[in-house]
């Protein structure tokens, strides 16, 4: 199951790869954001902490603020107001690569915590 999910975001990736890039170009909303998640840039590193929390956007990273601040944490977001909005009170912030670039980016943790709708299987395939 999780090859095939691994093989279909991979072929999605390579699918939308160009127009996501130009995308990232043209508007400035997603200049940092589509080039951080989708092709890493300035994103190829994250720090190890003790507890992950992924959050999408600034309502969600606002909204779990007071529990970072407790523990050893890094906090992922996909927009660039949360991101902004988390560097605000954690150090240790990435924008959440895309599924295809999971496993060969995601550091372990002791805990994940993901504050959102969506849920992204291999976030959590990764964090066993």
């Amino acid at each position: 199951m999780i090859f095939f999910y691994y093989f279909l975001t991979w072929t999605a990736f390579l699918f939308c790869a160009v127009f996501i890039l130009l995308l990232s170009f043209l508007k400035s909303k997603y200049k940092i954001s589509l080039k951080s998640r989708f092709f890493l840039y300035k994103n190829l590193h994250q720090e190890k902490a003790d507890v992950h929390f992924h959050a999408c956007s600034y309502g969600e990273v606002r909204s779990i603020k007071a529990l970072v601040l407790k523990f050893d944490s890094r906090i992922t977001t996909i927009t660039q107001t949360g991101f902004e909005c988390a560097k605000e009170f954690c150090k240790k912030v990435n924008y959440l690569a895309f599924e295809n670039f999971l496993p060969f980016w995601f550091n372990p943790c002791k805990v994940l915590v993901i504050f959102e709708a969506e849920y992204w299987l291999m976030l959590v395939f990764m964090a066993r």
